[in-house]
């Protein structure tokens, strides 16, 4: 049986400031939490599934909508979503790098760890889902509909990476945040699994 662990800080609060979090000495003190998948193989539906439930859940948190708020330019129009969109990637372009997970082991790290990682640090990192749970997460505050998505790359047989969408009107465009030059890439030749989140 696999393992799919979950990070989450040792209390999952944020403090909007930065110095407030430096002042109360607050440390990036992890713990991973289990979950058993029921396949000798990581199973990306389960996994993505998972990840999609995450984003929604976090997508409602008060302290993640004001920092993602305070991205916005001052001068942003009413309602102006591509603007919107914009701040988000470019947030994400500056202050997430990707850094694979070890050999054999799928961790997800809370969006508020990863906000953390960025207000005491200056910079996050994380793999190709933890890209997707920040950011989808991220979006979803600001009333985006997102969606989880998998694909085999590279000639696997197996589900390997994941990616965001974002619902644009009637159609969803593909973001992915691990490719840092160009975000909007279109894996429509791929077959891929998926989940609203």
């Amino acid at each position: 049986m696999s393992e799919f662990q979950i990070i989450f800080p040792a209390e999952d609060v944020f403090i909007p400031s930065k110095r407030a979090i430096i002042g109360q000495g607050l440390e990036l003190e992890t713990k991973a939490i289990p979950f058993e998948l029921t396949n000798a193989y990581p199973d990306a539906e389960q996994i993505v599934s998972e990840l999609a439930d995450l984003a929604q859940q976090y997508g409602t948190n008060p302290y993640l909508r004001d920092f993602v708020i305070s991205l916005f330019p001052s001068n942003m129009k009413q309602d102006d979503r591509k603007t919107q969109i914009t701040a988000i990637v470019n947030f994400m372009k500056d202050k997430v790098i990707y850094v694979r997970d070890p050999n054999a082991i799928e961790y997800v790290q809370s969006p508020m760890n990863m906000l953390k990682q960025v207000c005491t640090l200056g910079k996050a990192t994380g793999d190709c889902d933890d890209h997707v749970l920040f950011f989808n997460a991220m979006v979803n505050t600001v009333g985006f509909s997102t969606r989880v998505n998998t694909i085999k790359t590279g000639g696997s047989e197996y589900y390997n990476h994941v990616f965001s969408s974002v619902k644009n009107g009637s159609k969803w465009v593909d973001m992915d945040l691990c490719v840092k030059s160009n975000p909007y890439q279109d894996y429509s030749k791929y077959e891929r699994f998926y989940a609203d989140s």
